[in-house]
C-alpha cells in the first residue's frame, strides 16, 4: 500500500523499494497471486511519471495474471498494458487488444474496465485524426465514468470530447470543456503531465481551437470552461456526442452534484 501510494504520489524511487520489498515478502510468504497487483501499480506510477520501464512492468503484471486465469483480472492488467501502449503509439497494437477488453469487461460485468477499452479505441481514432468516430467513443466512456463516479476520469473523457470537438471545428466549445476539465483537476490536484502523448494531443487539438477563434475569444472560453459547474460540463459534453443521433440531449439538473464526494 505504501508502495502503491508512492507511485501514484510520482515518488518512484521510494515506489520500487517498497514494491520490491512487498514483492519479496510475498514470495517468502507463498502468496504469489499477489505480485501482479504489485507489478502493475509500479507500472501505472511509472507510466504517470514518464518512466520507460512502465512497459515491462504491465506486461509482467500480466503474464502473472494470465497465469491466475481469473478474467476479470487479466482484463484489468490488459487495461495498463493497453494504456502504455497509447501512449507509445503502438495503435495497430492497441486497437485488437483493446475491443477484446471491451468484450472482456461486458462479460464481466466491469464498467471501469469497459470505460478504459473505450476510451483507448477513441484515443486511437483521435490520434489517426478521425474526430467523428472518436467523439462518441469518448461519450461512452465518459458516461461509465460518470457512473463509476470517478471525478479525475470524468475529466479526462472532457478533455477527449473537447479535442474531439475542436476537430470538428466548434472551437469555442471545445476551450469551454476543456476550461472545465483543467479547473478540475487542478480541485483535486492531479498533475497529468508526464504523460506527454496526451499533452501533445492537448496542445495540437486545443492549438487548432485557440488558432479558429484568435486570443481574445480562445481565452474568454477557457476562462467561461473554467467557471463552469462540474455537472454542466458533463452536459455539455454528452450533447456533443448527442446531437447527430438525435437523441434528447442530458440537462444538468439530472447529474447527480458531487462536488462534496471523495473519489
Amino acid at each position: 500500500a505504501a508502495g502503491e501510494l508512492a507511485a501514484w504520489s510520482g515518488d518512484l524511487h521510494a515506489a520500487r523499494r517498497l514494491i520490491d520489498e512487498a514483492v519479496a515478502l510475498w514470495q517468502a510468504q507463498g502468496h504469489p497471486q499477489e505480485i501482479p497487483f504489485a507489478l502493475i501499480d509500479l507500472g501505472w506510477g511509472c507510466f504517470y511519471g514518464g518512466d520507460p520501464d512502465a512497459r515491462r512492468l504491465m506486461e509482467e503484471g500480466m503474464r502473472l495474471q494470465q497465469a491466475s486465469g481469473d478474467p476479470l483480472l487479466v482484463n484489468r492488467a490488459r487495461i495498463g498494458l493497453l494504456q502504455v501502449l497509447v501512449g507509445l503509439g503502438e495503435l495497430d497494437l492497441v486497437e485488437p487488444m483493446a475491443r477484446e477488453a471491451l468484450a472482456v469487461a461486458e462479460a464481466t460485468h466491469d464498467p471501469r474496465s469497459l470505460h478504459l477499452a473505450y476510451h483507448f479505441l477513441a484515443d486511437c481514432l483521435l490520434i489517426r485524426g478521425d474526430c467523428a468516430n472518436a467523439l462518441p467513443q469518448y461519450r461512452r466512456s465518459l458516461a461509465l465514468a460518470v457512473e463509476i463516479d470517478d471525478r479525475a476520469e470524468i475529466c479526462a473523457e472532457l478533455q477527449g470530447i473537447a479535442m474531439a470537438t475542436a476537430g470538428g471545428d466548434h472551437p469555442e466549445r471545445a476551450l469551454r470543456l476543456a476550461g472545465a476539465a483543467a479547473a478540475e483537476f487542478d480541485a483535486l490536484a492531479i498533475d497529468l503531465s508526464g504523460m506527454h502523448f496526451w499533452a501533445a494531443l492537448l496542445d495540437r487539438f486545443l492549438g487548432q481551437a485557440r488558432a479558429a477563434l484568435g486570443e481574445n475569444d480562445a481565452n474568454a472560453a477557457w476562462d467561461e470552461g473554467r467557471r463552469t459547474k462540474l455537472e454542466h460540463a458533463i452536459a455539455l459534453a454528452l450533447d456533443v456526442g448527442l446531437r447527430s443521433s438525435g437523441t434528447t440531449p442530458v440537462h444538468p439538473d439530472s447529474l447527480p452534484d458531487r462536488r462534496g464526494d471523495s473519489l
